[in-house]
């Protein structure tokens, strides 16, 4: 596991924001402070998109992108400017085949089916879910529900609500 050795709070909206072709229109981006994490959602991201989004972000060092990107640009292109990238699981994603394929995830518990939000409600399986994955998107009331668990991990914990 990396990071220290207690659970971080990640805000929405300060310290986590979401991106989209809109939002890079806007003139005032340029005036927020460090942002620890930035999810990139452009459905076709071109190389001059991504490079303007981390000139406008020079400090932020780890982005977020969706499972059904195309991951294949987004690698490339973090890996030749040495910054970190999570891949978050979609609403359609199937757990086990998304757990597989990706191994630095964001994972976004709200995003799951009841099926899958029944299967990590298990102390035991979200356990080991957590020694995982270094950031975790949760509604208030599951880390209420979960939180000695949450507690004992040293990760990011983005609350929704």
């Amino acid at each position: 596991m990396l990071g220290g050795d207690h659970m971080k709070l990640t805000v929405l909206g300060k310290d986590y924001i979401v991106l989209n072709e809109f939002d890079l229109k806007k003139s005032d981006l340029s005036e927020k402070e460090k942002i620890h994490l930035i999810k990139i959602n452009i459905k076709n991201p071109e190389l001059k998109t991504l490079e303007g989004i981390t000139y406008l972000f020079p400090n932020t060092n780890r982005y977020v992108i969706s499972s059904s990107s195309n991951i294949k640009v987004y690698n490339e292109f973090f890996k030749k400017i040495y910054k970190k990238y999570y891949v978050e699981n979609d609403t359609n994603a199937h757990l086990i085949s998304f757990l597989r394929k990706n191994n630095k995830i964001l994972f976004n518990y709200c995003n799951l089916n009841s099926h899958d939000k029944e299967f990590v409600n298990s102390p035991e399986i979200l356990t080991d879910l957590l020694w995982n994955c270094e950031v975790f998107y949760s509604s208030k009331s599951f880390f209420e529900m979960r939180k000695s668990v949450f507690q004992k991990w040293p990760g990011n914990l983005i609350l929704n609500g």
